[in-house]
């Protein structure tokens, strides 16, 4: 399919406004751990600083109302995005007649911002703001980013913390630098920090 014939089913399913002097933003099939995910996305044409990739999932209506202009405004603002209709996950767990685990919703979340990262031209190591992640114990919004020798995550507060917390996992292949949870310091177990309360603001000195 032409990138304009994209272009336009792009727009007609999120109500996406053309505005080619601001972003390009176009529609593909996106296998998901065997799932097949259909993401919106969109590239800036004068992006803005610092750079960062914003994985978008809609609330229970879909692309139409808030989910639609919340969309709009983050593209005209100058966002890279990688958007979806979150019913379509519904959908497909669902379908599978079980619960999502949240390791599974954590490890598609991986493989989207690799493939997004991929499709818009952005190099590894780009920040990440996640917005409206669904999981068993409510929807998960969090950023991850470098700032100078820091990486900085900041988890939404949005819907409390699952029985036994939240971890994160360290991706480097030396060890993580001093880390502080919310201001205190935290302690790692082996590559894995785990976090009980949310909001949280996670300091951690060095990069992976």
């Amino acid at each position: 399919m032409p990138v304009a014939s994209l272009a336009a089913v792009a727009l007609a399913l999120t109500g996406l406004a053309p505005r080619p002097e601001v972003y390009t933003t176009w529609r593909a099939p996106v296998d998901i751990r065997g799932h097949e995910l259909h993401v919106t996305f969109v590239k800036p044409v004068r992006a803005r600083e610092p750079t960062l990739l914003v994985l978008f999932a809609t609330g229970d209506a879909g692309w139409r109302g808030a989910s639609g202009d919340i969309f709009e405004h983050l593209a005209a603002r100058g966002y890279y995005l990688a958007g979806y209709d979150a019913r379509e996950i519904v959908r497909h767990v669902k379908s599978t007649a079980g619960l999502a685990k949240i390791s599974d919703a954590a490890a598609g979340v991986d493989a989207l911002i690799v493939h997004a990262r991929s499709a818009l031209g952005l190099a590894e190591g780009t920040g990440v703001v996640v917005k409206d992640l669904r999981t068993p114990y409510g929807r998960l919004g969090y950023s991850l980013k470098r700032d100078g020798e820091r990486v900085v995550l900041r988890v939404d507060g949005g819907s409390p913390a699952p029985p036994g917390g939240l971890v994160l996992a360290w991706p480097g292949a030396t060890a993580p630098g001093d880390t502080r949870i919310n201001g205190a310091a935290a302690r790692w177990d082996g590559a894995e920090l785990r976090i009980d309360r949310v909001p949280a603001t996670v300091v951690i000195d060095g990069r992976p």
